[in-house]
């Protein structure tokens, strides 16, 4: 930045909590440091210690900071190419390649320096957007204020342990204290209906996907109360019991993410009551069945509707309350239940 331009001052907090780890790691070697960004009022930086600091240890850090500052090092900073910036990552983690003893996985996953280099390729730069992000709202919020997230759960495959372990690699390295991630899983959560998909895979994917965060929590520092986050993982009756299994198994937190069934069952509710309630659940239908395109295009990868399934609206606005109910309530016992109305 020309020197006739003042510096930001988000960039003169980012500084400064740069120079605050430099100071701690300086003074106390075994403190390791997890975030440091600006906020709105500051800057702070968060250290994994099993002694909290004192406030004499706060006072030496203070001085310690006006040294390096007082100092004057230059301080430099230059856009890199996209391979640049994966070479980078490949050369700073060399943990990932090879067999990676993961307490929890049966078969170990192994992978060479080239296959690290293309899931970076994949990943790298959306993480790095991620980063942008979580830096933007925690400069505008403060960092206690909100609960970090990252999902990837609407990829066309699943991740692998591999690719997901590379994923929090570069997560950590942006230095993002996720608290829970929604990766992609196997087979179908669309939205509003049960699980579509081999069971016995899926628990396989989810204790690994567990273990791989187990792991990262040890290797890369993140919280230790990270969770996995299911998304569209309301009425997945079926994996309810895999879940608890693995989830027991490994002592791991969850966080399951409704998929609008809260909207269902207001609109039940609608029906059930009859007369002008009964009258809006049926307009509801008729402007979602006229609009289907539209409304269902941004969600392909998590509805599976066959048109031919679904009553025309003429049909729905002779039903009675109970037609209109047991064709939308998720009671797959009940023969008139219709997974694609539900969806829809």
């Amino acid at each position: 930045m020309p020197e006739t331009q003042p510096t930001p001052l988000p960039e003169l907090r980012h500084t400064a909590a740069h120079v605050l780890a430099y100071a701690v790691q300086d003074l106390f070697p075994e403190a390791k440091p997890t975030i440091g960004p600006a906020i709105e009022n500051g800057f702070y930086y968060d250290f994994d210690r099993s002694e909290p600091f004192t406030p004499e240890d706060l006072e030496r850090i203070e001085a310690r900071m006006r040294e390096i500052v007082a100092s004057n090092y230059e301080m430099t900073g230059r856009e890199v190419t996209r391979a640049e910036a994966v070479a980078r990552f490949v050369a700073g983690h060399p943990e990932l390649s090879g067999t990676l003893a993961i307490e929890g996985i049966a078969r170990p996953p192994r992978a060479d320096r080239a296959q690290i280099e293309a899931i970076a390729q994949k990943y790298l730069l959306a993480v790095t957007e991620a980063g942008k992000i979580y830096r933007h709202i925690s400069a505008a919020k403060g960092a206690p204020q909100f609960i970090t997230e990252v999902s990837m759960d609407e990829t066309d495959q699943p991740q692998t342990p591999i690719e997901l372990l590379v994923i929090l690699a570069a997560l950590s390295d942006e230095q993002i204290p996720l608290q829970t991630i929604a990766p992609k899983f196997t087979g179908r959560f669309n939205k509003g209906v049960d699980y579509a998909g081999n069971l016995q895979e899926f628990e396989e994917q989810f204790n690994d996907d567990l273990a791989v965060i187990a792991f990262a929590i040890r290797q890369y520092g993140f919280p230790p109360g990270l969770k996995l986050s299911v998304h569209s993982g309301s009425d997945k009756f079926s994996i309810y019991t895999p879940i608890r299994r693995a989830v027991r198994r490994f002592g791991a937190g969850l966080h399951v993410k409704t998929a609008g069934t809260t909207w269902l069952e207001e609109v039940i509710g609608l029906a059930e009551a009859g007369g002008s309630g009964l009258e809006l659940a049926k307009e509801i239908y008729a402007g979602s069945l006229d609009h289907m395109e539209n409304l269902c295009g941004p969600y392909a990868t998590v509805l599976d509707i066959k048109r031919h399934r679904l009553p025309t609206a003429s049909t729905v606005r002779n039903w009675n309350s109970e037609q209109f109910v047991n064709a939308l309530r998720h009671d797959q016992k009940n023969r008139a239940y219709n997974p694609d109305l539900r969806q829809l």
